[in-house]
């Protein structure tokens, strides 16, 4: 599964499922904003943010 979101500029109401499988591409948000989320599922795939931050299992 593919997920493009590069659009996205703001995490403002971004509900995400408690698994995330496949490539997410959110490449205008940044770590930070993402961190923001308080994200506390799991990532089984990769979600690609701005800056060519990778986040994936291995990461957060």
């Amino acid at each position: 599964m593919r997920i493009g979101l590069n659009s996205l500029t703001s995490v403002e109401g971004l509900v995400l499922p408690k698994i995330i499988k496949g490539s997410w591409y959110l490449n205008s948000i940044t770590k930070e904003q993402f961190n923001a989320l308080n994200y506390t599922g799991e990532i089984k795939g990769h979600i690609y943010l701005t800056n060519r931050v990778v986040l994936n299992n291995s990461s957060s």
